[in-house]
């Protein structure tokens, strides 16, 4: 089976012609239990703050939907229960 391309490139153009940020947007993970020195590298540029309640907030730039994707099912892949995801606001 062969893609059309094509259509794919125009829809993703059309989606920056028709204000689709190129930026990242800043997210906030909470997750339940501490993510220690080495697995909060593998976290990078997300910076890691663990809480004395015993949960973890992961907050930095992600740039898209498959991106934070990757970081929930790398969670998951580790055990972690997910709290909460909030998308920051950011100052326009």
């Amino acid at each position: 089976m062969q893609v059309n391309l094509r259509w794919t490139t125009i829809a993703w153009l059309m989606g920056y012609a028709m204000g689709m940020s190129t930026q990242p947007f800043t997210y906030q993970i909470r997750v339940q239990g501490h993510l220690g020195a080495i697995l909060s590298e593998w976290f990078a540029p997300l910076q890691v703050s663990n809480e004395p309640a015993g949960d973890a907030t992961l907050t930095g730039p992600i740039r898209d939907q498959a991106e934070l994707y990757g970081v929930l099912l790398k969670l998951y892949n580790l055990n972690f229960t997910l709290i909460a995801v909030k998308r920051l606001a950011t100052a326009d």
